[in-house]
């Protein structure tokens, strides 16, 4: 649900951007969504690492080879 909701709003964000140029990033329903977006992006582990997981606890995928 994360990485859906993430890349869906990353992806409204660019749209707007693109539609209303930079005057998006003064208003505040988009300004803060731009700014906020890459942190919400990497907090709780970055796309790759939740794949990971889902691969391994709900496919039952084998898992990454670890180093020790």
């Amino acid at each position: 649900m994360k990485i859906t909701s993430v890349v869906s709003s990353l992806a409204a964000c660019r749209l707007a951007v693109d539609l209303s140029g930079l005057d998006a990033l003064l208003a505040p329903e988009w300004g803060s969504q731009v700014s906020a977006l890459p942190g919400v992006r990497s907090a709780g582990g970055t796309e790759e690492i939740i794949r990971n997981q889902i691969g391994e606890r709900v496919l039952g995928l084998p898992p990454e080879p670890r180093i020790s």
